[in-house]
Formats: structure tokens, C-alpha cells, sequence
């Protein structure tokens, strides 16, 4: 499962076609193609029970992480849409580690924005 992170410069012999959901179902005897691409999925494929635990777990306090150090740069409102995208992206049932790392990755690059924005001096116009 890890080795899909590896670019294929470095791993010339990388299987292009990998499906996780053949591997899961490989690894736990499921007889049907369709199983579940979830962060749970990823983390029993990884590392077994303790990954089906701590891949959630991990996510969830690394994004509470990161919304407490965005609160230390931004407004409320910014860092409560920040927030409403991680819970949303938190509630999703086929969200898979790279999506999550792809939510975090767009998170720091909105706040970024929001706080250029939000620096920017006013301009009015008098009537």
C-alpha cells in the first residue's frame, strides 16, 4: 500500500494498475470486488487492527493540530471555514489517506490566501 506513495523513478517495477480494494480483498478473503475505499480500509491493509485505529485517529489530531495554529494567524470566520472543510472532510466515508493529506495540503494553501486578503489595506471611495 505504501509503495503507491513511491514516484516510479525510483521504483521502475511499480505496478501502474494497483487497486488497494484487490489487496483488501486479497488479505481478508472477501469474494466480492467492491470493497471499501476508506481511510480504515488503508490503515487494516498497512498495519492490521492497530492501523484500522490509529489512521483515524492520526488524522483527526493532525488536523486539530494544524486549525490550532491557523486560529494563531487568522480571523474566527477563516479558521471556521477551515474548520467546516476538515469536519466535512472528517465525515466522509470513502476518503482515502491521500485524500486526507490533499485536504491538509489545501487548508495551508487557503489560509495562506485568506491571510494575504485579509492584510491587503482598504481602499473607499468617498461618495
Amino acid at each position: 500500500m505504501t509503495s503507491l506513495a513511491v514516484p516510479r523513478v525510483l521504483n521502475p517495477d511499480k505496478d501502474l494498475y494497483f487497486s488497494e480494494e484487490g489487496l483488501v480483498d486479497e488479505v481478508f478473503g472477501l469474494t466480492y470486488r467492491d470493497a471499501a475505499n476508506s481511510i480504515i480500509t488503508g490503515g487494516a491493509t498497512d498495519f492490521g487492527l492497530p492501523g484500522v485505529i490509529l489512521y483515524p485517529l492520526f488524522m483527526v489530531c493532525l488536523m486539530r493540530f494544524l486549525i490550532e495554529i491557523l486560529a494563531r494567524f487568522l480571523n474566527p470566520l477563516p479558521v471556521s471555514i477551515v474548520v467546516l472543510g476538515a469536519i466535512f472532510m472528517l465525515l466522509q466515508t470513502e476518503g482515502t489517506i491521500t485524500t486526507y493529506w490533499v485536504t491538509i495540503r489545501n487548508e495551508i494553501l487557503f489560509s495562506i490566501i485568506l491571510l494575504i486578503f485579509s492584510r491587503l489595506p482598504v481602499i473607499r471611495l468617498r461618495s
